[in-house]
């Protein structure tokens, strides 16, 4: 991959489907909170996916999310370990607190929570979704249109 590589989480919009399916990309440096700082932030992404819609003049979506890259077990091999997230698409390392070191409660399911999370943060910026319901739906189309990426730090960065 190289020092250079980056890790994406996007959000792809599917015209024929007035569907957004958040993607997962194996970013562990993914954060919703409101300072990101140099993380990848979730709330970027929504508020310029919730803008690329707007100008499409879209307000109402239906939200999924994308899990098919995490292939094989999503338990470390250890077993369950109440400090060790699920290897998926997730938001803040799926803690269940506020903490960003350190032992922390994980959310069981870190993708749902993940989308859930999205789709509140593009509630936010005008863009009613429906929960998302669907886990690991089909890749989207190559020929969908991308909504804008969020910026993130080099994979070298230690992360």
């Amino acid at each position: 991959m190289g020092a250079d590589h980056r890790l994406t989480t996007r959000a792809v919009y599917e015209p024929d489907t007035k569907e957004v399916v958040l993607v997962g990309g194996g970013d562990p440096t993914l954060t919703a909170r409101k300072k990101a700082g140099d993380l990848a932030s979730l709330r970027e992404l929504a508020e310029r996916t919730a803008a690329a819609l707007a100008k499409q003049g879209v307000r109402e979506v239906t939200l999924s999310y994308d899990t098919t890259l995490y292939q094989g077990a999503t338990i470390h091999p250890i077993g369950v370990n109440p400090n060790i997230a699920a290897v998926t698409l997730m938001a803040d390392e799926a803690r269940a607190d506020d903490s960003s070191s350190g032992p922390a409660p994980r959310i069981a399911d870190p993708a749902a929570d993940a989308a859930r999370t999205f789709g509140d943060l593009l509630k936010e910026h005008g863009v009613k979704a429906t929960p998302p319901a669907r886990r690991r739906p089909p890749p989207a189309r190559p020929r969908s249109p991308r909504c804008p990426r969020p910026r993130w730090p080099p994979s070298s960065s230690g992360c």
